[in-house]
């Protein structure tokens, strides 16, 4: 074999090594969960705002030192894709240990159906309602959005969600992001 022959062989090895190294790469998604860039920045308390559950008129609080977290979701009566995220909310509070919390606009309508709706897909969180100066403080652009909260209210993630995968996403880069506040 001459030396021409030797280097052509070399050659497409690398250019087929680099191949599959690209396909590889471009295989593996970088998961994101979407709208994570608005709302409040990671890292800043939540805001404690002085409203009472629609129902229960319970307080609202987002610092739970006996668990793990608050999940915060951010939701709207006549939202479709909002109904199917309810009941993902009691798996993730039993596989995460977390409070769940629910801020939804217009839950004081429709004469207790959102409210029901909400019991029956095992969502047992206070409800409160969604008031336009919340909406802007908390910088809203859409539904549903969650937050992760740490046990004293600190933003750990945030974006939207709409299956169990985006909430395993949600607690996940919130735990990572927990360990670099600390650290």
């Amino acid at each position: 074999m001459n030396m021409a022959s030797i280097s052509n062989i070399v050659l497409w090895l690398l250019v087929l090594s680099l191949t599959m190294l690209t396909l590889t790469i471009a295989k593996k998604p970088t998961r994101m969960l979407g709208a994570s860039a608005s709302g409040l920045p990671v890292g800043t308390l939540f805001p404690k705002f002085n409203i009472q559950s629609v129902v229960e008129h319970i307080p609202f609080s987002v610092s739970y030192p006996d668990k793990q977290g608050t999940l915060l979701l951010f939701s709207a009566s006549t939202c479709p894709v909002c109904s199917t995220v309810y009941p993902l909310f009691p798996y993730a509070e039993k596989k995460y240990d977390l409070k769940t919390q629910v801020i939804m606009d217009g839950a004081e309508d429709h004469d207790g159906r959102i409210v029901l709706k909400l019991r029956e897909a095992g969502i047992s969180a206070p409800i409160y309602g969604l008031t336009p100066s919340i909406k802007a403080e908390v910088k809203l652009e859409g539904f549903p959005f969650a937050y992760y909260l740490s046990a004293d209210g600190r933003v750990l993630s945030k974006g939207m969600i709409n299956t169990a995968e985006c909430i395993d996403l949600l607690v996940r880069q919130g735990r990572r992001s927990s360990m670099k506040l600390a650290g």
